[in-house]
């Protein structure tokens, strides 16, 4: 892990999880050619970041790019305002297909509290500066594939929901629990009892297994990490109930919305509990299989230790009694 990573891994990060919306968008039209991914990542970096350049991968799995206060700071400053740029201290982005991400990483000292009220501000930034601003945008006809015989694509609306991962978040969440009680009140006074919440156990070993929670509500998901850091693919698995779930159903529930009532396609990114519940499900069937895997394949790994471990006291004794 390079020291950049070692030091965002112990930061509150905020993502903003966009979905491209085009228009009659089909099974067929899912997957964009290279031009076509070229073209709208290049539509965020000249039109929002001024003369930032992206770092795209030998792999091209992603187009991305950063936007630091070191690195960069007048155009960081511009993106984010005087406000936010105290408190964010870098900003990176990516986009593949139908999916563009942003994420901010807060400054170290910053407050819990002051990240709840900024999580706000860094969404609408990155609503009114990239996502509002390029719909019902055209994708430029010369940077589609020729071959493809296809007109220029019309970017529809780009849907968006945050989450946001706290390191030691759960300390934080038992801390306002002990303070609720210390002032005599029920525990159900706190922010945990306001919205839908799980556990998401992860099992670094099977005596001490990492209990995260997460908390998930209409404006955002919120990780309160147990320790420092969560494992890179039970994170990713966050991300895609959040897609699936929500971002994905709430594209179908805005067209079905539209065919039913005879009206035109009007999105929006209002979710709905049913949305929230179906983040939940996929999150708790992802769990459930997930525990049974971790937990057998820990159960193994003991039983081998066990066995080894009663060859070595056997061999032992052996020799001891010669």
């Amino acid at each position: 892990m390079s020291r950049r990573d070692r030091i965002t891994q112990s930061r509150t990060q905020l993502y903003i999880l966009g979905l491209l919306y085009f228009d009659d968008d089909t099974e067929k039209t899912v997957v964009l050619s290279r031009n076509e991914l070229a073209a709208i990542g290049w539509m965020f970096v000249s039109s929002v970041f001024g003369d930032s350049r992206p770092d795209v991968g030998d792999d091209d799995t992603y187009f991305k790019f950063r936007l630091s206060a070191h690195e960069n700071p007048f155009a960081f400053r511009a993106f984010l305002g005087e406000q936010l740029s105290q408190v964010v201290d870098e900003v990176q982005f990516g986009y593949y297909h139908h999916r563009a991400i942003f994420r901010f990483t807060f400054a170290q000292a910053t407050k819990l509290h002051v990240i709840r009220n900024a999580r706000h501000e860094a969404y609408q930034v990155t609503r009114t500066k990239c996502f509002d601003r390029f719909t019902e945008q055209h994708l430029p006809i010369n940077a589609i594939d020729q071959e493809r015989d296809q007109t220029s694509k019309l970017i529809r609306y780009i849907y968006s929901y945050c989450l946001m991962r706290i390191p030691r978040g759960k300390t934080a969440v038992n801390a306002e629990r002990a303070n609720i009680r210390i002032q005599d009140y029920d525990h159900i006074y706190t922010s945990r009892s306001t919205t839908f919440g799980l556990t998401l156990t992860e099992y670094t070993s099977i005596l001490s297994p990492l209990r995260h929670f997460v908390r998930i509500s209409v404006p955002s998901t919120i990780v309160y990490v147990d320790g420092k850091t969560i494992r890179p693919d039970l994170f990713d698995n966050i991300v895609d109930a959040i897609y699936y779930g929500g971002l994905y159903e709430k594209v179908k529930f805005d067209r079905r919305k539209a065919l039913e009532h005879g009206s035109s396609f009007v999105p929006c990114d209002t979710w709905t509990n049913d949305m929230l519940l179906k983040c939940l499900d996929i999150l708790s069937s992802f769990v459930s299989s997930k525990e049974v895997t971790e937990i057998s394949v820990h159960l193994k790994r003991l039983s081998l230790l066990v066995a080894l471990f009663a060859v070595f006291l056997s061999l032992a004794i052996k020799w001891l009694f010669k």
